[in-house]
């Protein structure tokens, strides 16, 4: 058999565990044909079928016996679909999510010895390792509500432990009394510059305002990677 046609419910997600019915007795099979939720309609990936080594995997044996569950880790990124069925090592148990029971709904995965987070609880200013990547490097995301900023200043944002190198996604915005929110970086209605952001030379991210900002309550979002 070429290719086996499965159905997952809603999007596609790096490293969720899949388990498909076999639908006759099957000795060969080169590809999964994986159907799911994209934007709301529906899309197909081919994913082709490894071991647990990674090895290419095409003699199944009785494994894919009609009526048979079979199990698989998707790569989404590489295309191919581990088989959970058979003895593991270390890769798989890397690549599959795992749901954190304090958080539900939300998934990791353990990477040499590291968890890296497909989509973070987000407490307030805590820093998480995700699962995706930048020019090759692990992201990190944080997002904090960190109260008034004050007057004129310069606002160290972000984790102390980290030194960044690349910011991937920025979302700052200062909430007035008013209930006005404002970006940054901003600019007043005579065309000066209120607020900023940069990173500077030690990797920190620091917020610059340039104008009295009262009782402004500053929060942000970020995604980078560090040197």
């Amino acid at each position: 058999m070429a290719n086996i046609k499965i159905t997952v419910d809603g999007p596609l997600m790096d490293g969720h565990k899949v388990t498909f019915k076999a639908p006759c007795d099957c000795t060969r099979v080169d590809k999964l044909d994986v159907r799911y939720v994209k934007d709301n309609a529906q899309a197909s990936k081919l994913f082709t079928m490894k071991d647990s080594h990674g090895n290419d995997l095409t003699g199944l044996g009785n494994l894919f016996a009609v009526g048979a569950y079979v199990d698989v880790v998707l790569d989404t990124v590489n295309g191919f679909a581990y088989l959970q069925n058979a003895a593991t090592n270390g890769y798989l148990e890397s690549k599959m999510l795992k749901e954190d029971a304090d958080y539900p709904g939300c998934y990791y995965r353990h990477v040499n010895g590291v968890i890296e987070w497909e989509n973070p609880p987000m407490e307030n200013n805590e820093v998480y390792r995700t699962t995706k990547r930048h020019y090759g490097k692990p992201v990190y995301v944080q997002s904090a509500n960190i109260g008034e900023i004050g007057d004129i200043t310069e606002f160290h944002i972000g984790s102390s432990a980290h030194s960044i190198d690349k910011i991937k996604q920025m979302e700052i915005e200062l909430i007035g009394t008013n209930g006005f929110h404002y970006p940054v970086p901003s600019v007043d209605i005579s065309g000066n510059v209120t607020t900023q952001w940069h990173v500077n030379k030690n990797g920190d991210l620091i917020i610059n305002t340039f104008k009295d900002l009262g009782s402004f309550v500053c929060s942000y979002y970020v995604e980078y990677t560090i040197k």
